[in-house]
């Protein structure tokens, strides 16, 4: 079975690279560049056509669904008392015991002395709302969602899960 080919492997593409191979011009850097550039640009075309014509969830999920997480983006441990910690419910302990456990009643501040006099003056509050305003901010509002820029709020909310 052979490599599968991506779908950037396009005519002009393997002609670059068959004009590499048949001349052997390994060690010329100019025509390796221009193939590396034509894969290039075949790639960055490929995956604007696919985020730019994702329509469904399913679509988007197959899209984001080969992000895994790396070490670089697991969750570090946490170090206390000389004892390493990596599981989240005994870091979530670790961190309650530390943090918080280590006040009590006694280090809360005192009661506040509330003035027992009323303060003289009141502010003037217009209680009368007028209906067009009430209209307007009850079912005048509509979605923004897709704004001109035609980013929805699954993809808002996706990207900032």
């Amino acid at each position: 079975m052979g490599r599968a080919q991506g779908r950037w492997h396009t005519r002009q593409g393997k002609r670059s690279l068959s004009t590499i191979v048949d001349r052997r011009l390994r060690t010329v850097p100019i025509e390796t560049r221009e193939f590396l550039a034509v894969v290039r640009k075949a790639k960055k075309e490929y995956w604007a056509n696919r985020i730019n014509n994702i329509t469904t969830d399913e679509e988007l999920y197959s899209l984001l669904g080969w992000h895994k997480l790396t070490l670089g983006q697991q969750d570090i441990p946490l170090i206390v008392n000389n004892q390493t910690i990596s599981d989240p419910l005994e870091k979530a302990e670790a961190l309650r015991v530390e943090i918080l456990d280590r006040f009590s009643a006694e280090d809360d501040l005192p009661e506040p002395v509330w003035p027992t006099e009323t303060p003289a003056g009141t502010l003037p509050w217009d209680t009368h709302i007028p209906m067009e305003e009430v209209e307007r901010s009850t079912i005048g509002v509509s979605s923004t969602s897709p704004g001109t820029d035609r980013i929805t709020v699954r993809l808002l909310k996706t990207c900032w899960a």
